[in-house]
């Protein structure tokens, strides 16, 4: 169903909650504990391929405001979606926006169904969250466009960041044949400045709407090639992307697909050593 107009405003705030993450050396992060062999964790591309942006949840009130710019500006990115909003996006004023994205270089990835925090679930809750979201996309999309994901792109982004770090977690998450993509931009600290996240209502109105939209657009020129970028799909956001988009594209645009398996493959190779092209 869809959510209701303070549903949307809850969770569409929170879901831009998290703080921005410190520009981290990209190494590979053997596994450990029971984890597969491998790498399974990334937090920045190789900086050869640019910058790579992601948009995650998919509130269709807003997200169509999104994808009329990676349409219009040909500008992909991987795409992580509530399972419980894929069917709306998949028949949305009779277009499945879906398919538009995918036409335009876009890749979808994982992002839970129902937006849980992981670390208040046990083992087969977390993998509940994983499949049932699994279920969702191949009604949206097929069973065609599920089977080449979890084969060429099998990426999972963690909802509110929460288990990113625990073990416990990951162990669930990549038994499920997926890594997880993490990010080194966002706007969540300009949410918590501007109060947009505890009160979302007077932040969507003016002026402290335009000024928010503004920040967050000024805030795209911190932005280094080697850098995942993070937007989330609210208001402030929907208003902000061509911003960060034209950014993305000055630096140089990473191919969400090859920058990210090229990215994987790399830091296997290098096993557990300091990548010393990455910004710190």
């Amino acid at each position: 169903m869809p959510l209701s107009r303070r549903d949307f405003l809850k969770l569409s705030a929170l879901g831009a909650a998290a703080v921005v993450a410190p520009r981290p050396r990209l190494t590979a992060r053997a596994a450990a504990g029971g984890l597969p062999e491998g790498v399974y964790h990334i937090r920045t591309i190789d900086p050869r391929f640019g910058v790579l942006l992601s948009v995650d949840d998919g509130y269709s009130e807003t997200f169509s405001r999104i994808a009329a710019v990676i349409r219009r500006k040909k500008c992909p990115i991987a795409f992580f979606p509530m399972g419980r909003m894929l069917h709306i996006l998949a028949d949305l004023d009779g277009e499945n926006l879906l398919e538009v994205l995918v036409e335009n270089g876009c890749i979808i990835g994982n992002h839970s169904y129902s937006h849980p925090y992981f670390t208040h679930l046990d083992d087969k809750q977390i993998a509940e969250e994983l499949l049932n979201w699994e279920k969702a996309l191949a009604n949206a999309l097929g069973t065609d466009y599920l089977r080449m994901m979890k084969d060429r792109f099998p990426y999972f982004r963690i909802p509110f960041g929460a288990g990113k770090n625990t073990p416990r977690v990951h162990r669930v998450v990549t038994s499920l044949g997926y890594k997880l993509v993490d990010w080194t931009w966002d706007d969540g600290a300009l949410l918590t400045e501007y109060h947009a996240i505890d009160r979302p209502e007077e932040a969507l109105k003016q002026p402290l709407f335009g000024k928010i939209v503004t920040a967050i657009k000024q805030s795209t020129d911190s932005l280094h090639r080697g850098d995942i970028a993070l937007m989330h799909s609210n208001w402030w956001d929907a208003y902000a992307f061509e911003a960060l988009c034209d950014r993305a594209l000055a630096l140089g645009l990473a191919d969400p697909e090859t920058s990210l398996a090229g990215t994987f493959a790399i830091l296997n190779r290098l096993a557990d050593r300091p990548w010393g092209g990455a910004t710190p």
